[in-house]
C-alpha cells in the first residue's frame, strides 16, 4: 500500500512538462540563460520516499555544445531521515578550451546507513541495531577533463570529504571496529583515461563508454587514511532492433594501503557510488550489503521502447541481471551474488528518465523508484 501511495502522486508529475523560463512556442535553444525547475519524487526500500527540489540555471550558445555553462542545485530529504544535497557546476569548455570543467559540493547524511562487514560472507540478520550506523559527510569533487580527440579524454580531479561517523552499540561497526570507525578526513585526488563513444549521455542506445582510473588519499595533504584505488568502468550499448537495447556494465576495483571501510563501500572514478548493493549498484540487496578491496560488479539489462502515449511521453519495459562479489579469493565464478528484476522506464522527450523496478536476491525482494538509469 505504501508503494502504491508513492506511484501515485510520481505519475501524476510525470503528465507535467517541467518548467522553464523560455516563454512557450520559443525556439528549445534559444541563445542565452534559460532556467528549470523540476519537484523530485522517488522511493527506494533503502531510502523510504523521497522528496525535493532540482533547479538549474543553464547559459545556451550557438558555439558552445551542449551549454555554455550549467548551474544547478539538488535539494532532497526522505522519510528516513537522509538527506542528499548538491550544488554543480559545468563548464564544457572552459574558455573556448578543450578542457571541462565539473565542480561538485555535496552534503550526504544517513541516519541508517549500513555496515555488514567487509568480504562476502557476512551475516544478515535484518536486524537493524546489528547492521546501522549513522553518516554525515560533506564532499567535494573537482574534475577537469579534456578530450584528445572525438572519443578519447582524460580527466584529472582534486577530491576532499569530511567523514563523520556515529556507529550505534552492539552493532557490527562497533564490534569490528575497522579502520575508519570513528570517521576521518580525506584529502586526494582522481586520474583518468577514457573513451566515449555514446550517441547520447542520458539515453544511450548505441556505443562504448570506457574508463580506467586512479584515485586516492595520501597522508601528507592531511588525510587521516593514505590509500589508493585503481579500477575500470566499461558500459557496452547495442541495439539488435530498432526497439530494444541491449546495455552492460562491468567494473572492477583494487584498493590498496589502508581504506577506510566507508572507502571499501564505494566504487568508480570520476562517478563513484555506494556498492555492492542498493539502488546504483546492486539491485535485490540492501545497500552496500557487500564491501571490501577488491570488487567485481556486472550489470545486464535488456530495455524496450513501446509506441509513445503522447508526443513527448514514452514508455519502455525492462529486465536485468546484477551480479557482483568481493575479490577476497580466486573461487570467483561460483561465488557471484545475482540478483534479477524488473523495470518500467518512463521518458519525458530524452529530457529526463525514471525507472521503476522489483529486484530480487536470495535475501530480498527491493522496490526502487529512481530519476535515471542506472547507467
Amino acid at each position: 500500500m505504501k508503494r502504491a501511495a508513492t506511484l501515485i502522486p510520481i505519475l501524476l508529475l510525470l503528465a507535467l512538462p517541467p518548467a522553464r523560463a523560455a516563454a512557450e512556442g520559443a525556439p528549445e535553444r534559444e541563445p542565452g540563460l534559460d532556467w528549470l525547475a523540476i519537484p523530485l519524487m522517488q522511493f527506494n526500500d533503502d531510502s523510504g520516499f523521497v522528496y525535493g527540489l532540482k533547479l538549474e540555471l543553464i547559459d545556451f550558445q550557438p558555439d558552445r555544445s551542449p551549454h555554455a555553462w550549467n548551474l544547478e542545485l539538488k535539494l532532497l530529504h526522505s522519510t528516513t531521515n537522509r538527506h542528499q544535497h548538491r550544488a554543480s557546476l559545468d563548464i564544457p569548455q572552459i574558455a573556448g578550451s578543450p578542457w571541462r570543467l565539473s565542480a561538485r559540493a555535496e552534503l550526504l547524511h544517513i541516519d541508517d546507513a549500513n555496515f555488514f562487514g567487509l568480504g562476502n560472507d557476512t551475516p544478515n540478520t535484518n536486524d537493524p541495531l546489528f547492521h546501522q550506523f549513522r553518516l554525515t559527510e560533506p564532499r567535494l569533487k573537482i574534475i577537469a577533463r579534456r578530450s584528445l580527440n572525438e572519443y578519447l579524454f582524460v580527466s584529472l580531479g582534486l577530491l576532499a570529504n569530511l567523514t563523520l561517523v556515529d556507529a550505534t552499540p552492539g552493532s557490527a561497526l562497533d564490534a569490528l571496529s575497522p579502520p575508519g570507525r570513528d570517521g576521518g578526513l580525506g584529502v586526494g585526488g582522481l586520474l583518468s583515461l577514457g573513451i566515449d563513444t555514446r550517441d547520447d549521455e542520458l539515453v544511450p542506445t548505441e556505443g562504448l563508454f570506457l574508463e580506467l582510473y586512479a584515485r586516492g588519499n595520501r597522508e601528507a595533504l592531511g588525510s587521516d587514511f593514505g590509500f589508493l584505488a585503481l579500477g575500470l568502468t566499461a558500459q557496452l550499448y547495442a541495439r539488435p532492433l530498432s526497439w530494444l537495447v541491449l546495455a552492460q556494465r562491468l567494473m572492477l576495483e583494487r584498493l590498496s594501503f589502508a581504506p577506510p571501510f566507508y572507502e571499501q563501500q564505494r566504487i568508480g572514478g570520476t562517478s563513484d557510488f555506494i556498492a555492492l548493493g542498493g539502488v546504483f549498484s546492486q539491485r535485490g540487496f540492501p545497500e552496500g550489503r557487500f564491501a571490501g578491496r577488491s570488487k567485481l560488479l556486472s550489470n545486464t539489462e535488456l530495455r524496450a521502447s513501446l509506441p509513445p502515449l503522447w508526443q513527448h511521453l514514452h514508455l519502455g519495459l525492462g529486465a536485468f541481471l546484477d551480479l557482483s562479489r568481493v575479490l577476497d579469493h580466486r573461487d570467483i565464478i561460483d561465488g557471484l551474488h545475482p540478483s534479477v528484476g524488473a523495470s518500467l522506464f518512463i521518458n519525458w522527450d530524452n529530457a529526463f528518465v525514471f525507472r521503476i523496478e522489483q529486484g530480487f536476491s536470495n535475501e530480498d525482494s527491493l522496490f526502487y523508484i529512481e530519476g535515471r538509469y542506472l547507467f
